[in-house]
């Protein structure tokens, strides 16, 4: 059994809800994709209870929750990254997103503070056909040329050229 804390749809069928398992401790995300008649389980595990979940479009979202927790994702909640909030002891429990790298959050005690995504938090990189890029490049990096962009169309590689990702 699992508890729903936050809901929150882009379109007519695509939405999250995140929550918590029924012993409080352990996170929870679903997914999906066809107006909440059927969910997919996107993360669980040994991660702290999430208590809201906001995207800023289809692809990039926020979670946040128990004992300082924020999680980011540039999928649609495929992957979902840890982001260091520093705040430890205390729950983040709203979340409201600026833009695609900035958001505000408030928890316990009255915290409210903005977040954004660390200045060398790395971009997503695909061919520009959605699908993810494979190496091509030595010792495990990616050549990314100036034209390639994420999902959002945002440059995925150096204004000064061609770019590498090490993977």
């Amino acid at each position: 059994q699992h508890v729903g804390q936050s809901v929150f749809f882009t379109d007519a069928n695509t939405g999250w809800i995140a929550g918590i398992n029924y012993t409080g401790s352990l996170g929870l995300i679903y997914k999906t994709t066809d107006g909440g008649t059927n969910w997919t389980l996107q993360l669980s595990g040994s991660i702290p209870g999430f208590l809201s979940i906001r995207f800023f479009d289809a692809n990039i979202g926020w979670v946040v929750g128990n004992d300082g927790a924020i999680y980011y994702t540039s999928n649609g909640g495929a992957n979902w990254t840890l982001q260091p909030s520093g705040i430890t002891g205390t729950s983040i429990n709203d979340i409201s997103i600026f833009n695609a790298t900035t958001a505000w959050v408030c928890g316990d005690g009255g915290k409210i503070s903005k977040y954004a995504l660390p200045p060398n938090s790395p971009p997503v990189a695909d061919n520009d056909n959605g699908s993810g890029l494979t190496e091509d490049g030595a010792n495990g990096t990616i050549n990314v040329l100036t034209n390639d962009t994420d999902p959002n169309g945002n440059p995925t590689a150096p204004v000064n050229g061609v770019g590498q990702f090490t993977v």
